[in-house]
């Protein structure tokens, strides 16, 4: 019943088929590699919200789907956008693999960290 809920929930709120498959293929997880990556390289909007307000990145770190949060982060996914309640990539990285892209993007993490700085002081 949860999976039922959820694909309704993604599929009412994404605009395009590919963006539809890119939340589904990184919910399955393993064995879809593959089919993510043949997303991303056809050019699906890697930051499409589903109606939580989730991204594919969101939804790749909650899975601990390392394969596919690398390459989002190579397809310059946004690290920034919040769900709707309010929690970011960041937030949804469990502490192993939150050191393990922080060491593999250390650009990417700082301008992260600023951005989220501009954001905490008005900046």
């Amino acid at each position: 019943m949860k999976y039922i809920k959820t694909y309704h929930i993604i599929k009412e709120s994404l605009t395009t088929k590919d963006e539809v498959l890119l939340f589904m293929y990184i919910r399955e997880g393993r064995g879809r590699y593959m089919d993510i990556r043949e997303l991303i390289n056809n050019g699906v909007n890697v930051n499409c919200q589903d109606g939580n307000g989730y991204t594919p990145l969101i939804w790749a770190a909650d899975k601990g789907n390392m394969i596919a949060m690398i390459d989002l982060i190579n397809t310059d996914a946004d690290w920034t956008i919040k769900s709707n309640f309010g929690n970011d990539f960041i937030d949804s990285l469990n502490h192993i693999h939150k050191e393990m892209i922080i060491n593999k993007f250390p650009e990417k993490y700082q301008e992260y960290i600023t951005k989220k700085d501009a954001e905490k002081y008005n900046l």
